[in-house]
């Protein structure tokens, strides 16, 4: 009997032995770096296979489409306090009144419209369910987002609270050829429009701010690897 159990304590050992520890990976980079094409065509050389993903731009979409907006409705926004034409009384009919910005860390734009911050406020609720179910997934986790500076990055790793995944952080170079960045963005958005009628924007001032704030990766944040992809157009 003593064999037998000795025996089925080495088998268990193998098999956990076996089992490949499960990873929370952060994408890192502006938009148009190619995340979403590294973690469809270069992932799986990392063993990230079939992972759980988290992609706030899918939230957004997927929550505009139930409110009829689309990906830039979801930004739409009055004209800010301090800009030619700003007035306290502006109205919208799609988007309905203008109302103070209700998430105090989006200082930059401190008016919106109702109807937008209503469907934001949905978005992000969702995000956030998703961000504490990804750790029961039983699944490698990735953040398919810019994920540019630590303290953003800080509040996704409390939420998914997952300590025993391996913390993986994915940095995509850009070269600092920023134009470069704004120019494939406008042309993924024009094909986007041709192909659904929808549009999905992003401004240039949205890569000068993030680009402006980044933050890499340090080893004061608790990664256990940190993958460095090269600028694909170099």
């Amino acid at each position: 009997m003593k064999t037998k159990s000795i025996l089925e304590n080495w088998r268990h050992f193998l098999k956990e032995g076996k089992q490949k520890k499960l990873k929370l990976v952060f994408l890192i980079g502006p938009p148009s770096i190619g995340k979403s094409y590294w973690l469809e065509n270069h992932a799986s050389q990392y063993g990230i296979i079939d992972p759980y993903i988290i992609s706030m731009d899918d939230v957004t979409e997927a929550v505009g489409d139930k409110h009829g907006y689309d990906y830039d409705d979801m930004f739409a926004k009055p004209i800010q306090p301090g800009q030619e034409g700003y007035s306290d009384n502006q109205h919208s009919e799609r988007f309905g009144e203008m109302i103070d910005q209700p998430l105090k860390w989006k200082t930059w734009e401190p008016k919106v419209w109702a109807g937008v911050a209503g469907a934001t406020g949905e978005a992000m609720f969702q995000h956030q369910q998703e961000l504490e179910q990804a750790k029961h997934s039983g699944k490698h986790v990735v953040i398919d987002m810019t994920n540019m500076n630590k303290g953003g990055r800080k509040r996704i790793i409390d939420a998914v609270d997952a300590p025993d995944h391996e913390l993986t952080a994915v940095v995509f170079d850009w070269a600092e050829d920023i134009q470069h960045l704004k120019d494939s963005a406008h042309k993924r958005s024009m094909k986007k429009f041709r192909d659904s009628g929808k549009m999905k924007t992003i401004p240039p001032e949205a890569f000068d701010r993030m680009i402006g704030g980044y933050e890499p990766p340090t080893k004061d944040e608790g990664w256990d690897n940190i993958i460095h992809v090269p600028a694909w157009w170099k």
